[in-house]
């Protein structure tokens, strides 16, 4: 909303302001988007240093088109979204909601000693 600052109290707009989350339409200072290689994406709060992704690459602070997030049935990576994927087709192929282009906090691929897969979305009330 109009009145989220960031942790260095910058607004959306302004120079520097660090999203909570990030979607297609983020581009980082070298002018890169999700999913493409060297991509930065925006800081964690869990991590102190950032890692340009790879090809494909996504953290846990990106949002699909759809609003969904790294761990949530129907997520549509960045890749899989520019071939037309769908919610539907991603749930059948990923259940767990990530494929091997997801980093964690710490830069690690699924199957690597260390990984930490995203938090599964809170339940509904």
């Amino acid at each position: 909303d109009d009145e989220y600052r960031d942790r260095h109290g910058r607004r959306l707009g302004d120079y520097g302001f660090v999203p909570p989350c990030y979607d297609a339409t983020y581009a980082d200072r070298a002018g890169r988007y999700p999913g493409e290689a060297g991509f930065l994406p925006p800081p964690h709060r869990k991590a102190g240093r950032r890692y340009p992704l790879a090809e494909g690459g996504y953290d846990e602070n990106y949002r699909d088109g759809f609003g969904r997030r790294p761990g949530e049935p129907g997520f549509v990576p960045p890749l899989a979204a520019r071939q037309g994927r769908t919610p539907d087709d991603m749930a059948q192929e990923m259940p767990q909601g990530y494929d091997e282009h997801y980093r964690d906090a710490k830069n690690h691929a699924p199957g690597e000693p260390g990984f930490e897969p995203p938090e599964p979305p809170l339940a509904a009330p």
